[in-house]
């Protein structure tokens, strides 16, 4: 019998010593971040010049004063919101429209 490519020692499997995690995700911290890869995403890319990237990165920087770690669950539901506002505002006028259309 080959183990781990040894072919002297018997492979011996103790079942007992298998340890098992369950996670539960908090899906709240991973809307939060989703949303500031977006919003980071576009502080990056637009230009320094334009009002919607500053406003992208002043979001993140309120989104990240704002959270507080003794108090996890109302600091991400106050970060979600700051989020949301900023994602949630209509684009400029004069922006671009993208439509998808497809099958999954």
């Amino acid at each position: 019998m080959i183990c781990y490519g040894q072919t002297d020692s018997p492979c011996l499997v103790n079942w007992m010593d298998a340890i098992v995690e369950i996670t539960v995700p908090n899906k709240a911290a991973w809307k939060l971040f989703y949303d500031m890869q977006v919003i980071l995403g576009m502080a990056n890319e637009l230009p320094i010049d334009t009002v919607r990237g500053q406003e992208a990165l002043y979001t993140c920087n309120q989104a990240l004063d704002s959270y507080d770690r003794q108090d996890v669950e109302k600091s991400l539901q106050r970060c979600l919101q700051i989020t949301h506002n900023f994602l949630s505002k209509e684009a400029a006028p004069d922006a671009h429209r993208i439509i998808a259309v497809g099958n999954w």
